[in-house]
């Protein structure tokens, strides 16, 4: 989701709307979203859909957003339980548990977002 608010030819209608929100409310993301972010841009950058120099232009941007990045990271157990029971990666889980936690709307670019929503409730 994050890469695509810098990658223009990522972007989508839900991922702007998303961006749109981070300019007015505070976004909050699991610690894992610094890694997933820096993974991307690097990858990017070796396929030369941006130039190196551009990572640190969109790392800059990425800093300069309201996010909070959770202090507070559930188990290997939590996460483990919540992919059992969602059917999900280990990485959605972890945005996926934040949001069930933080009791705040998941914003996701998994296609069965909504559906995991109602499954929780």
């Amino acid at each position: 989701m994050v890469v695509a608010w810098f990658a223009i030819d990522q972007a989508t209608a839900h991922t702007r709307k998303v961006l749109a929100r981070a300019g007015s409310e505070v976004l909050h993301a699991p610690p894992l979203l610094q890694i997933e972010l820096a993974s991307a841009l690097v990858k990017l950058a070796h396929r030369r859909r941006i130039t190196p120099a551009a990572i640190g232009d969109i790392l800059t941007e990425f800093e300069a957003l309201d996010l909070v990045t959770d202090r507070a990271p559930p188990t290997a157990r939590t996460i483990a339980s919540t992919c059992r029971r969602y059917a999900l990666s280990a990485y959605d889980a972890a945005y996926f548990e934040l949001a069930m936690r933080l009791e705040l709307p998941l914003a996701a670019r998994m296609a069965h977002s909504s559906k995991l929503r109602e499954r929780s409730a």
